[in-house]
């Protein structure tokens, strides 16, 4: 049984105890504190910390390879009786390694769908403070993004809380380059849409590169 002492270094013990695997946690720890106790007896306390504190730190790489080594040894056997089990059962095993495939799969799935739903948009320097506002139809269950133009004007003459606004209208346009036409889809938005979102630009200053109504 081990002779608890108030003056024993816990912190030592704890850390041992820790480190060491559990099947022989015991019989080392126990051999340890007796040995630590003799050392009281016939060095002094001072001399006996001193000689558990290098004692540990001695003893900490050797368990990390000794748990290493036997975590292999551990493993390898595990991976023998495995392979015998699904040659045994190769059905069985063939079920059983699919459903765990689908469930860390869907699994892998859901943890990507929430880190996208949680990332989103969170590069501009106020998103914390942006809201987008949605319309709902009652009559056929439908949630948009959609509202009026005149809404933002409304909303933000109505709440003081709103310090800015910005309409975003998506359309399709015939754009020339050149000689070229062709159609393509277009964003019109407010002059003041750097203000609100933090989107790099190619060209062009933040501050002037919507103040014409043609600017792109």
């Amino acid at each position: 049984m081990s002779r608890l002492n108030p003056n024993l270094p816990r912190i030592i013990f704890w850390i041992l105890k820790r480190l060491y695997v559990l099947g022989q946690r015991e019989g080392y720890i126990g051999d340890v504190e007796e040995e630590y106790y003799e050392k009281v007896e016939s060095l002094g306390k001072r001399r006996a910390d001193a000689w558990i504190r290098r004692h540990a730190l001695a003893a900490i790489p050797r368990i990390f390879i000794h748990n290493l080594c036997w975590g292999i040894v551990m493993f390898k056997s595990y991976l023998r009786v495995a392979a015998s089990v699904i040659r045994k059962q190769k059905m069985f095993s063939v079920i059983k390694i699919s459903g765990l495939s689908i469930g860390f799969a869907f699994c892998i799935l859901i943890a990507l769908f929430i880190k996208d739903e949680l990332l989103f948009d969170r590069f501009h320097t106020n998103a914390d403070a942006l809201y987008n506002v949605v319309t709902t139809n009652h009559y056929y269950q439908i949630t948009s993004r959609v509202t009026p133009s005149p809404m933002g004007e409304e909303l933000a003459a109505r709440f003081s809380e709103i310090e800015n606004f910005v309409r975003i209208n998506r359309s399709q346009h015939t754009v020339r380059y050149e000689d070229r036409l062709f159609r393509e889809t277009v964003h019109i938005v407010d002059p003041h849409f750097f203000e609100v979102f933090s989107f790099p630009l190619l060209r062009g200053s933040e501050k002037t590169v919507l103040e014409n109504p043609n600017a792109i």
